[in-house]
């Protein structure tokens, strides 16, 4: 083994140091105007999307508001039957209606506001998520009405 023989394992065999590993600007990464855009994305998608979940969250409100509703006339009719009489707020309770969680009356009338001496349940109800209530008379109303605040 001659001089340069020895002088090419030498360099062969060197650890490679940080002078001679790849330099900075040959570094792969990505650059800002790239995470811009990134980010531009994400909020455009965001943008889309919230309203649409706060529609549907909407609807699932008035959904549970109309379905307790129906319940609750389901009930007032029932208790009729069963007493010939009409339920006040607390006898409908009494008697098993339940609210979904976050619905409530708005107004619970047992008297007709325009004649005292007639006897009607005249009600209105809403979920706390939504600006929307309903309302029902029994007897009197064969559906219950959408009202907006």
């Amino acid at each position: 083994m001659g001089r340069q023989d020895i002088a090419a394992l030498d360099t062969k065999m060197r650890r490679p140091t940080l002078a001679s590993g790849p330099r900075l600007g040959d570094a792969r990464g990505f650059t800002l105007i790239e995470l811009l855009i990134v980010v531009v994305i994400i909020g455009l998608l965001a943008a889309i999307a919230i309203p649409q979940f706060d529609d549907v969250r909407q609807r699932a409100y008035n959904s549970a508001a109309l379905a307790d509703l129906k319940s609750a006339s389901h009930a007032i009719e029932e208790y009729f039957s069963d007493n010939f009489a009409l339920p006040d707020e607390d006898e409908l309770i009494n008697a098993g209606f339940a609210f979904t969680p976050g619905v409530s009356f708005l107004t619970f009338n047992v008297r007709d506001p325009n004649d005292p001496e007639k006897m009607r349940v005249h009600m209105h109800i809403q979920h706390d998520g939504s600006l929307n209530f309903y309302h029902f008379e029994y007897p009197g109303t064969d559906s219950p009405e959408k009202r907006w605040k």
